[in-house]
Order: C-alpha cells, then sequence, then structure tokens
C-alpha cells in the first residue's frame, strides 16, 4: 500500500498532501478503501503503539466490529488500557522507564497539568505501580516544576522522580494517556478548543523529534494540522493525541 494512502487512513484524512488541501479534490485510491478497511488499519496502530506487539487477526476483526456497531476509538483505547493483558505488561514485562523516557513524561505531565481545570496532578505512592495496585489514600507528592521550563532535570531528587525511577514504561504510557484524556473530555463540547489543544499537543510534542510513525505527523505544520484537524471527528483528534503521548515514550 503506498505511504500516502496509508497517511490518509491512519489519520483519518481524506485529503492526503497539503496541494490536495488546497483543490479539495480526493485520490481515487482513498476512495476505494472501505470503512472497515480504514477502521482495521487504525486499529492495527492502535495496538501497535498501545503494546508494541502485532495485533492477532482476530482482534482486529472483533474491535472492527465493535467500531461498525457504534464503538468509539476512545473507548476502544480506554477498554485496552484498563484490561488485564494491559496490566500484565506493565508486571512482566521488563521495559523500564529510561532517563530520557522519564524527562519526556515529566515535562509532558506538566504540560498537561497547566491545561487541566482540576490541577495540579498528585500522585500516590501507588501510582508508578501497575493498575490493579493504585489505592495509596495520601498524597506525597505533586509534580516538581524546578528547573523544567529550561530544560533541566530538576535541582533535586523529589518523591516524585524517586516513585517512578524503576516504573514500567506500560505504566508511564498510560498515566499519560489517561490525563491526555481528561484533558480532551473537559474541551469535546468546545471545537475550538478541541483543535487548539490538538494543535498545541502536536507543538509541543513534535519538538523532542520522537517518529510519531508518519512523516506527515513529524511536521510541524500547524495549519496543515488545523485543516486536518477542523474537518475530521472528535474521535480521530483523541487517537492523534494519544497516539502522540504513547509514541514520545515508546
Amino acid at each position: 500500500m503506498p505511504n500516502t494512502m496509508r497517511c490518509a487512513i491512519l489519520l483519518g484524512m481524506t485529503l492526503i498532501l497539503p496541494a490536495c488541501l488546497e483543490s479539495g479534490q480526493q485520490p481515487e485510491s482513498v476512495k476505494t478503501i472501505s470503512e472497515q478497511e480504514k477502521n482495521a488499519l487504525t486499529l492495527t496502530e492502535v495496538w501497535r503503539v498501545v503494546f508494541l506487539e502485532e495485533p492477532k487477526t482476530d482482534w482486529i476483526l472483533k474491535w472492527v466490529d465493535i467500531q461498525d456497531q457504534g464503538g468509539s476509538l476512545e473507548g476502544i483505547y480506554r477498554a485496552l488500557s484498563r484490561s488485564s493483558y494491559y496490566r500484565k505488561k506493565e508486571v512482566d514485562e521488563k521495559i523500564r522507564v529510561n532517563g530520557d523516557q522519564f524527562l519526556r513524561f515529566k515535562k509532558a505531565m506538566i504540560w498537561v497539568e497547566k491545561r487541566l481545570s482540576s490541577s495540579p496532578i498528585l500522585f500516590d505512592k501507588g501510582s508508578s505501580s501497575p493498575l490493579e495496585e493504585y489505592g495509596v489514600v495520601q498524597f506525597i507528592s505533586k509534580l516538581d516544576r524546578s528547573g523544567i521550563e529550561t530544560g533541566g532535570f530538576g535541582v533535586k531528587d523529589t518523591e516524585f522522580e524517586k516513585s517512578f525511577q524503576n516504573a514500567s514504561l506500560f505504566t508511564v504510557k498510560r498515566l499519560l494517556a489517561e490525563k491526555i484524556l481528561e484533558a480532551l473530555k473537559e474541551r469535546e463540547a468546545d471545537r475550538t478548543r478541541t483543535v487548539e489543544f490538538y494543535l498545541d499537543w502536536v507543538e509541543f510534542t513534535g519538538g523532542f523529534g520522537v517518529d510519531f510513525g508518519l512523516e506527515i505527523r513529524n511536521q510541524i505544520d500547524r495549519e496543515f494540522h488545523k485543516k486536518w484537524a477542523e474537518g475530521v471527528k472528535f474521535d480521530l483528534i483523541v487517537w492523534e493525541c494519544l497516539n502522540r503521548a504513547h509514541r514520545l515514550l515508546n
């Protein structure tokens, strides 16, 4: 499958290149792709990005069927990230957060915190543990902003840093994605605020030099992304934001 066609499918776009955006013409190759095929390709990416492995065909068919019946990408993502299989990844996979990943995680959480009406984000002693181990009532730390705005790691060790020092990569991926979902939920009723959040997230994450899976995603072209976001469903904006959250740490 040509890369340009894949760009259109995975981004939920009917228009591939900036030139197409200006002309309003839709390539015939994209018109021939059914909604089920588009959903299957998108869900394949969801599985790969979330679980860092190839999905099974029967899984894809199951969730394509759920989407056909009105299920949302957000709902599917929540089901996956809260599943026993995801928790197994958190517990059993010996993939720990390295220094660069932790710094990106910390900076991203601070970025999201500033855009939540319920800030600051607080963590308890179970926050860096797999999902089912949550529950400690007493909060011990909030995000330490010291040195972060200028790119530093912080002037001292904090409870936050100590807590996440040996955390599973899958745990920090889930935590960041959950906060992104909170921020999007606050904006769901306001399309302008939703689009602005997405554009700001593209610019912020694009500054880390991470590969987001497609060249078109790696371009920090605010006008291009604005045209895309204004023409798609809320659900697709949600996935693009989650995709960036996961790939930022993968």
